[in-house]
């Protein structure tokens, strides 16, 4: 419409965007006239139309092992849009139902994301895998599964029993002290700690 002399105005305008063909685009053109001057400015704009879902998201760890109660799982999507939420489907193995964690993506155009985990406190395994959408809410389909282990029973550790009693005498020869024993571990130990006191 009409703009007064001296006085601003504004339009707004409603379309409809063909998404049938990824690649698509809408494109605006605007002419501005007064009935002195006729047309005298052109004001174009044109933006790309994101019809296609981000790529189906990667888990990045945990990939074998997972710790007893929250764990955070770090994952790997993209989409020229940004990934704003991220799906974290967790399924109990050998059987149980899947459970979904939504997880909003604070910083969507980095490609990655993280979601928090409660994994429980027992020796279980668990199926994960993720899924993505992009700010248009364009879906991604689930990415490929990742099977972990939680393992929440600790390893034992034993002295050999010679060790066992050069340890109970107050006198040692000086140099290296050979120490042998045994760890043990329902999954898998990665190390033993000694302490000197």
């Amino acid at each position: 419409g009409d703009v007064p002399p001296g006085q601003a105005g504004s339009a707004q305008f409603t379309a409809t965007i063909d998404t049938s063909s990824p690649g698509a685009s809408a494109e605006l053109n605007v002419t501005v006239a007064d009935g002195t001057h006729g047309p005298f400015e052109w004001f174009w704009v044109q933006h790309d139309v994101d019809v296609t879902p981000p790529g189906a998201p990667q888990i990045l760890a945990p990939t074998a092992y997972a710790a007893p109660g929250r764990n955070t799982v770090l994952g790997a999507a993209s989409d020229p849009s940004g990934v704003t939420l991220v799906e974290l489907e967790v399924t109990p193995l050998p059987a149980g139902a899947p459970q979904v964690i939504s997880c909003a993506d604070a910083t969507p155009d980095d490609g990655q994301w993280a979601c928090e985990w409660d994994a429980g406190d027992t020796d279980q395994r668990f199926q994960l895998r993720a899924r993505a959408t992009d700010r248009w809410g364009n879906r991604s389909d689930w990415g490929p599964p990742v099977t972990v282990m939680v393992d929440a029973t600790a390893p034992t550790i034993a002295l050999d029993a010679d060790v066992d009693l050069r340890l109970q005498t107050d006198f040692f020869r000086p140099g290296t002290l050979d120490l042998r024993g045994e760890v043990r571990d329902n999954n898998q130990a990665r190390q033993a700690d000694l302490c000197e006191q």
